[in-house]
């Protein structure tokens, strides 16, 4: 294509004024009679030259592109076009006006393929006349295609159409890239297909629902439905292709929540589907929703017990709604994750984990049963973690419980030791004895419980001013380090201990007297006249007696009853790791509240374990705890203490542990401590409560955690599998709705096993595990649908930034439709034409052809051209 170009525009102007000059001159110098040729000849050939000497000064060129542009517009029609088509055809002819010169233009247009709707050159027609697969969007491939087809030796352009949503993450940005380094040109125009305020929509979104559960759940489906206007709709829940449930809807614009029970009535796996209808609805595709239900018949238990009457209240409360497996005082028992991961819910009832074969992988197996599969676990009396929380598997089943066993009031409490070292004591290793039990109480104490310790004989010393007892080793030493000395003064010495107890600020105060009973006859009286007194200001007093002697026995039983305490005896070093210290321990940590029966209280009468319960009956004993920040108590005890102080302590406590729940009942499951209960109606109702408010929201019975996320028409599955061993194997076989099967080995990424798969088709898919590591194999089955592809969902956000980001610097992007295309002037060849000469020349005839007009007439003219042609002829 060629162009006449000037150098100088705007010297054009002066066309006008030489037109003018030349002719008024004319109309002033010929009137009528003198009009002859010869003067409208001249007239003639001034107009000419003034316009040639006016182009020539302009400095006049043809400029001829003798470079080729191919250009290709790239138009994206999948199914968010629909509605743009005409405003497709419109971008592509201004795409034709606004092209380079000598440039020929092509059409292919995309959605999930490609086709060449129009070769270079030939006449533009309507995209609508393209047959593509409109189901997806995938722009890297059709401009892949479409850099194939440029001839050599050309400038190459493509003009993207796009709303730049690609259905499925592909190269682009590189292929972009690549494609520039080609030199191959890429801009685009953004094609909004957002959805229209005159167009009325509505679609359903997604549904929430639990995808395994159990037999009588109650169990529900929301549908989120999205709509932009106002209207009416009908929504029909269908199970197992048969109308279910059906609700007539009135929407409004914005997100509706709409939901149905769903049938647990029956075992087994119900296929449902929503269905959505609206006479106003643009878009019918996306009203369909898919989504699978398995309803399992029984829930499966665990129950590790110690007890026989534990066996016996359980097979009663659960009956036939559960599958128990009853361990009882079994210490071979499945441990690893797969092994245990077919049971729903775990029961420790008064066992020690730690007499069982493997117990630290249990628990650690247990942990992740309950924290990452959403599975139960329930506690009852006895966990042996109190004062034993530095042993490593009990220290990881306490991380787990909704209370931390124990005294609550730990952190300000002062024990003291009052130790007699009187030359009495040297006799039958009392004093050897006397030492021993003194660390051992320190060993076993908890770290913040504050310690002190005093000694007397005729004299009365402080030996460890109040310590905490983690510096057990510096306490230890000092007791260790006491000698005995001559007297017996127990009364000055309980004198003075009242004083120093009543100096400390700790709420709870405790003396441990240990002795042989047999001080100075006088110092009986003001022994038990000071322990009264101390009881009357909160200073309890237990006795420990070393050595049985009928009149130090008696001595010690009456101080540790005036005491509010308790009596204890060692008659050997052996002693003091057997019951009685253990009993000793018990009562100044107050792990076991059972002195006294406990009134039970409901805190929380809304709570489905306990609504509806009240007056329940006393507990005659539990062990203390204290709840943690983020636990709910329901139920609690208040226990009055030997002093007659009543403080309130967890009795069933429970918190969500990961994506499962843990529940503790502090008191016993059956025996002497809940024995009011088991003739009590409410009492019971709470344990069967209990059994039912644990169970898990999802049925899981595989050792795998399934997960999907779809993403276009790709299907991301993630497995966590239940060792993560980076030996194991883990295959999938994928049954797709038309019946292919997709068989693939999973990859291991360090933390999950992770695959991709196709999902261009709508309905279920079937997914079939198999894991295998060394001897070990194990399958499990996952079920997932597609309602409908992305490409259909009508509320898609659309935006041109997704253009800027696949178009980056390498071309330019029009919001309007308007894309103004130009090549680069190194690159184009070009043929230029300066008429200055030629002009020049013209007008130099021209002013001869004047001159002979004016001055010689016609027949002048004539003759010269006879006598040309005369001479020419003799020649």
């Amino acid at each position: 294509m060629s162009s006449i170009n000037f150098d100088s525009p705007l010297l054009l102007l002066l066309i006008i004024p030489v037109l003018l000059v030349i002719i008024g001159s004319f109309i002033f110098a010929v009137n009528k009679e003198n009009k002859t040729i010869n003067n409208t000849i001249s007239f003639i050939c001034h107009i000419v030259i003034g316009i040639l000497v006016v182009l020539t000064i302009s400095k006049t060129t043809l400029e001829t592109v003798i470079t080729k542009t191919e250009i290709y517009v790239l138009a994206d029609i999948s199914y968010s076009s629909n509605d743009n088509m005409d405003l497709i055809d419109e971008y592509i002819k201004n795409v034709e006006k606004n092209a380079p010169r000598n440039s020929s233009i092509g059409i292919v247009t995309f959605g999930k393929d490609y086709q060449l709707l129009v070769k270079l050159g030939e006449d533009i027609i309507s995209v609508k006349n393209s047959n593509v697969d409109n189901t997806q969007t995938n722009i890297a491939q059709a401009l892949e295609y479409t850099a194939t087809l440029f001839s050599e030796d050309v400038i190459k352009r493509i003009v993207i159409i796009s709303d730049g949503e690609e259905t499925n993450d592909s190269n682009i940005i590189s292929l972009s890239q690549t494609l520039s380094q080609d030199n191959i040109y890429i801009d685009a125009i953004y094609l909004d297909n957002n959805i229209k305020e005159n167009v009325d929509e509505i679609q359903i979104n997604q549904v929430d629902y639990t995808a395994s559960t159990y037999l009588g759940e109650e169990e529900m489906v929301t549908a989120i439905i999205q709509s932009n206007i106002d209207t009416k709709a009908i929504i029909t829940l269908y199970k197992n292709n048969e109308v279910y449930k059906e609700k007539a809807l009135s929407l409004t614009k914005g997100y509706n929540s709409v939901l149905f029970d769903l049938d647990t009535e029956n075992a087994g796996l119900n296929n449902y589907e929503l269905k959505l209808e609206s006479n106003t609805d643009h878009s019918k595709v996306n009203n369909s929703y898919l989504f699978d239900q398995e309803v399992h018949e029984k829930l499966n238990v665990l129950f590790l017990t110690s007890l026989g009457s534990d066996e016996k209240l359980a097979e009663e409360l659960y009956g036939n709604s559960a599958v128990l497996d009853i361990r009882k005082n079994e210490f071979d028992i499945p441990f690893t994750v797969e092994d245990l991961s077919i049971y729903d819910e775990f029961v420790l009832s008064n066992v020690d984990i730690r007499d069982y074969n493997n117990s630290q992988q249990f628990v650690s197996s247990l942990d992740t049963l309950v924290s990452e599969f959403g599975k139960s676990l329930i506690t009852f009396g006895n966990t042996y973690i109190q004062n034993n929380e530095e042993d490593e598997v009990l220290s990881s089943l306490s991380n787990m419980l909704p209370v931390k066993f124990g005294a609550p009031e730990e952190d300000n409490k002062l024990v003291t030791l009052l130790i007699d070292i009187s030359r009495s004591m040297e006799f039958s290793s009392k004093l050897i004895m006397a030492k021993a039990a003194s660390c051992a109480i320190v060993d076993n104490l908890d770290d913040n419980v504050t310690v002190s310790v005093i000694a007397f004989f005729g004299e009365v010393a402080t030996v460890i001013n109040p310590l905490p007892a983690k510096d057990r080793e510096l306490i230890k030493q000092k007791i260790k380090d006491l000698d005995p000395y001559q007297g017996t003064f127990m009364g000055a010495a309980l004198a003075y201990t009242q004083g120093f107890m009543l100096s400390m600020p700790y709420d709870k105060k405790e003396i441990m007297l240990i002795s042989d009973g047999l001080p100075y006859r006088e110092q009986q009286s003001v022994s038990k006249e000071v322990v009264n007194n101390m009881a009357k200001n909160n200073i309890s007093l237990s006795t420990i007696l070393t050595t049985r002697s009928v009149e130090g026995e008696k001595l010690m039983k009456e101080l540790a009853e005036l005491g509010r305490g308790y009596y204890y005896l060692i008659e050997s070093e052996k002693d003091i790791e057997s019951f009685v210290l253990n009993e000793v321990l018990n009562a100044l940590t107050e792990v076991i509240l059972d002195k006294n029966p406990s009134i039970v209280n409901v805190n929380s009468s809304k709570n489905e374990l306990v609504n509806g319960l009240e007056n329940l009956p006393n507990i005659n004993g539990l062990y203390n705890n204290k709840d943690k920040s983020s636990s709910e108590v329901l139920l609690s005890a208040t226990y009055t203490d030997l002093l007659g102080i009543e403080y309130e302590v967890p009795l069933f406590s429970y918190w969500n542990y990961g994506n499962g729940k843990v529940s503790t009942f502090t008191s016993t499951f059956s025996g002497s401590w809940v024995e009011n209960w088991s003739d009590d109606v409410n009492a019971m109702t709470i344990f069967e409560n209990t059994l039912d408010f644990n169970q898990p929201s999802e049925r899981i019975d595989s050792a795998f955690i399934v997960s999907s996320s779809t993403t276009g028409t790709k299907t991301t599955i993630t497995v966590n599998a239940p060792t993560l061993n980076k030996n194991s194997v883990l295959t999938i076989s994928v049954k797709c709705p038309n019946g292919d099967i997709i068989e693939k080995e999973l990859v291991f990424d360090s933390e999950n096993y992770l695959t991709d798969i196709t999902t261009e088709q709508i309905g279920n898919y079937e997914v079939t595990f198999n894991y295998t590591l060394g001897v070990m194999s194990y399958t499990a089955d996952y079920l997932f649908n597609v309602s409908y592809l992305p490409e259909f969902n009508s509320f898609t956000i659309y935006e041109a930034s997704n253009l800027y980001y696949i178009i980056s610097s390498n071309g330019d992007i029009s919001e309007d439709g308007n894309l103004k295309i130009e090549n680069k002037d190194a690159e184009v060849q070009k043929y230029i034409l300066d008429f200055t000469p030629i002009f020049m020349i013209i007008c130099v005839v021209l002013f001869v052809i004047d001159v002979m007009v004016r001055k010689l007439r016609l027949q002048d003219i004539k003759s010269l051209f006879k006598i040309f042609k005369k001479e020419k002829y003799y020649k």
